[in-house]
């Protein structure tokens, strides 16, 4: 993973827990109708986090099929264990997505949401490709800000005037998986989604931004807090609610057998 990116989130795990968005039905519809889980009945959220993505996956599989989040910071997991429900078949381990806790051609799919840009990408294709069983699949998603979106738009300039530089950008996945020894099939998805957000959830979702704790540290929480809340009031419509608009990606490609 990039620098310190194993642990850049622990600072603002609860935010995260809290405010991040859950994925749109129809993508995970997509990603998961491409698993084939004859033998292999095991499906991987890398760099879970607090597990947003992976109770979306827990409900979408049949139950037959075990769901293991890969985390490497000890908050996010904690967020994400203590949100498992009695009975849900659900296990968070510790481990990177350049280096995956399991073993050989143990698994159906291998997943990444919201997570794959941190990560050694090189890396992490040729450890998913170790891992999956031959015709499993690699799925990637993430949401990206909708910029003429005015919440977005208040949002990144707070993030840009208070918090830290991007130290990211947003890659090309579809290239980048074509180009991945042992994968091929690849393709892409969109969705564009407007959320409608309660002031105070308006705030925790900015303020789980990684660019964000610096912002905190500079301004103090209740600063940031004051900032947003004004920036929520302008923003909201009649009914008190703020629009806040993403597009939401996912992109797959399946495990093929190497050329000789």
């Amino acid at each position: 993973m990039v620098a310190d990116s194993k642990t850049r989130f622990n600072a603002v795990a609860d935010d995260y827990a809290a405010a991040r968005p859950n994925y749109p039905p129809a993508l995970l519809r997509w990603l998961c109708g491409a698993v084939r889980a004859e033998e292999k009945q095991v499906v991987v959220d890398v760099g879970s986090g607090t597990g947003i993505f992976t109770r979306q996956l827990r409900q979408e599989l049949a139950p037959a099929i075990a769901v293991i989040g890969v985390e490497p910071a000890a908050d996010m997991r904690a967020q994400a264990s203590g949100r498992i429900l009695a009975g849900e078949k659900l296990d968070y381990r510790e481990g990177t997505a350049e280096a995956l806790p399991l073993q050989d051609g143990v698994v159906c799919a291998v997943f990444a949401a919201t997570a794959a840009h941190w990560f050694d990408r090189l890396a992490f294709f040729a450890e998913a490709a170790r891992v999956l069983a031959p015709s499993g699949v690699i799925g990637i998603t993430d949401y990206v800000r909708d910029e003429t979106n005015a919440a977005v738009a208040a949002a990144t300039a707070f993030l840009r005037d208070h918090g830290g530089p991007r130290v990211y950008e947003r890659p090309d996945y579809v290239a980048e998986l074509a180009a991945a020894p042992g994968f091929g099939e690849t393709e892409a998805y969109r969705e564009h989604a407007a959320l409608l957000l309660e002031p105070e959830r308006y705030v925790r979702l900015v303020l789980s931004s990684s660019h964000a704790v610096p912002a905190i540290a500079a301004l103090g929480a209740e600063k940031a807090r004051e900032i947003l809340l004004g920036t929520a009031a302008e923003l909201a419509r009649a009914d008190g609610l703020v629009p806040y608009a993403y597009e939401f990606r996912g992109f797959r490609a399946r495990r093929v057998a190497s050329a000789a």
